[in-house]
């Protein structure tokens, strides 16, 4: 299996097939604060729809396509939002892929109408060849299968504040660390509405103990570029 950076996308390939995959998407936020009483005027979604459309072009000819989970982002049932962006996306997804795979987050509760109506598949993970994809919040024993030697996950939302002089800005970033013999790597959200957790701060909440500070850390830059900024315990210091 390859693997490579694409934007805030993961480009898997293996046997001559390529995979696209991202994570965490969360469509439906802006009504979903508009219905809790807070007013926004930025529109996530369109945003989301043209980065997605960008790096899609990008990405070129791709066999399938992979959404790491919390696609959508209200828990216990679904907007009318969510239903017309999931389909926005959907319909977006498959002008460049017929194949198109869900991965169940904790945000999916209600995923199953969803799928059943637009026709696409889902799971609580998915395995291909020697990766497994999954959100990051549940554990599974068939990832740990000696075969599986990769998991791709989501759900955590990493991302790294860097400072020069006076200026500190945070970036989302990818991770990538070794559990268990396994490589994990941990994609940075696509929502475009927050950064991220800082992973030198915070615990990312994935369901296993990840040593983060052995993890190499990947930033993605404001131009979309994905930058190899090493071991996360070298950017620590002593």
């Amino acid at each position: 299996m390859k693997y490579s950076f694409l934007g805030k996308s993961l480009i898997v390939e293996r046997a001559g097939k390529r995979t696209f995959v991202v994570g965490d998407l969360h469509l439906g936020y802006d009504e979903g604060l508009r219905s809790s009483g807070v007013f926004i005027v930025s529109n996530l979604f369109e945003e989301t729809k043209k980065e997605l459309t960008s790096l899609l072009e990008k990405a070129g000819q791709v066999d399938e396509i992979i959404l790491l989970g919390d696609l959508k982002h209200i828990f216990g049932q679904i907007l009318t939002s969510e239903w017309k962006e999931i389909f926005a996306i959907i319909e977006l997804l498959r002008m460049y892929c017929s194949k198109i795979i869900f991965i169940k987050g904790n945000h999916d509760v209600i995923m199953e109408p969803i799928a059943k109506r637009y026709g696409v598949l889902l799971y609580d993970y998915y395995l291909l060849g020697n990766c497994a994809f999954l959100h990051g919040d549940r554990d599974f024993p068939e990832i740990y299968d000696a075969k599986i030697t990769c998991w791709v996950v989501g759900h955590a939302h990493p991302a790294i504040s860097i400072q020069e002089g006076v200026k500190n800005e945070k970036y989302k970033c990818f991770l990538v660390v070794l559990y268990k013999r396994k490589k994990v790597i941990v994609l940075p959200s696509f929502f475009p509405g927050s950064q991220g957790i800082d992973i030198k701060l915070q615990d990312l909440g994935l369901i296993w103990p990840l040593d983060v500070k052995r993890g190499r850390v990947f930033v993605v830059n404001d131009t979309q570029e994905v930058l190899d900024f090493g071991a996360l315990e070298t950017i620590l210091g002593p």
